[in-house]
């Protein structure tokens, strides 16, 4: 017997308001395990977390593209930002950001005007300055010239004037190049501005520059300039969250945990290669993208039984509605040579 279309119909609604209830049991029965606030928030992403149920914690950086840069509404966005937003919702922290002096940053930190400095700042060489959160990435610290430049390795840099921005790890190996196994410069100019350092290299005041490798691809990008990198890099660079040396609490080594178990500072999330940040050329980045799959296809999340029992019952829905729209064809094509029949018949002679 023919199921009239107003049945089907019904019997969907009712799968999608049995698969919706099914839904807000999960949810209930996972949220009877949670112990303390903080764990309640595991497994949410920042937009799904309201910042009534947030601490905030004050975060302290310099403008560094593509890590952290003002956007055309003069809010602070950029690839550090996204992962820190992303990273400290999971723990019950929400960023209040902070431009700062950036040589000041450890006075700072220190006397607790900020909780954290925060924006592509190395690790490697600092380990006993701070208590460090991280790495979340790994990133090349490089040298680059004018793209007519005879300088092609580290050694052509002998005699040469390269600029750095003041405090960073560049301008650090430079100024102890013999022990780092770098060439001895002419000079080496150290900016407070880390804009100038371009500008240096631009109008030939400078032979070269060093920097990370993709604030200086975000400045190629953005200006229409071409650099050239050269192929060896200073060095391989760990990023972290840097705190005051003598902070009490754990946050520290719970934000360290999130970023390994979600994020591998050494690995590729879904790929599995090393870690090449100087790909990275705007967008969601690999490693918040990672956290946010990670949420959606869990076995324990509701929102993955949600999409499954959805994804049912529209495939019901659809295979209803083709095998309808299919009848009615084959039952329109077995009428049209009846048609053709009573229209070619001769007529009847009375």
């Amino acid at each position: 017997m023919k199921r009239p279309r107003r049945s089907i119909a019904i019997s969907l609604f009712v799968a999608l308001a049995v698969a919706s209830a099914f839904v807000v049991v999960i949810a209930g029965c996972s949220g009877r395990n949670d112990e303390a606030s903080t764990s309640a928030l595991e497994g949410l992403d920042a937009s799904q977390v309201k910042d009534d149920d947030l601490k905030t914690l004050n975060v302290g950086s310099d403008l560094y593209p593509p890590f952290v840069y003002t956007d055309e509404y003069g809010d602070i966005v950029g690839l550090d930002v996204e992962i820190l937003t992303e990273a400290l919702a999971r723990i019950g922290y929400k960023p209040k950001y902070q431009l700062i002096d950036w040589e000041k940053k450890k006075e700072l930190v220190e006397n607790d005007t900020i909780d954290c400095i925060w924006g592509s700042f190395t690790m490697d060489g600092r380990e006993e300055e701070y208590q460090w959160a991280g790495p979340y990435l790994y990133s090349r610290q490089v040298v680059a010239v004018r793209s007519d430049s005879d300088i092609y390795t580290l050694q052509d840099l002998a005699g040469k004037v390269v600029a750095v921005q003041s405090t960073t790890k560049p301008e650090e190996l430079f100024l102890n190049a013999e022990q780092n196994g770098l060439p001895r410069l002419r000079r080496l100019y150290s900016l407070q501005n880390r804009d100038l350092i371009y500008t240096t290299l631009i109008k030939g005041y400078a032979d070269a520059l060093a920097t990370h490798e993709s604030a200086i691809r975000q400045f190629m990008k953005d200006y229409s300039v071409e650099y050239r990198i050269l192929d060896e890099p200073l060095m391989t660079a760990r990023l972290g969250v840097a705190f005051a040396k003598d902070r009490s609490d754990d946050l520290p080594q719970q934000l360290t945990e999130g970023f390994q178990e979600h994020c591998p500072a050494d690995r590729e999330p879904l790929s599995g290669r090393p870690r090449a940040l100087s790909g990275w050329t705007g967008g969601q980045h690999p490693c918040v993208t990672e956290w946010k799959r990670a949420r959606v296809f869990s076995t324990g999340s509701s929102s993955f039984w949600y999409v499954r029992l959805r994804d049912c019952c529209c495939w019901a829905a659809c295979w209803s509605f083709r095998r309808t729209a299919t009848c009615k064809t084959q039952k329109s094509s077995l009428r049209i040579p009846s048609a053709m029949l009573r229209s070619s018949a001769p007529a009847t002679i009375t």
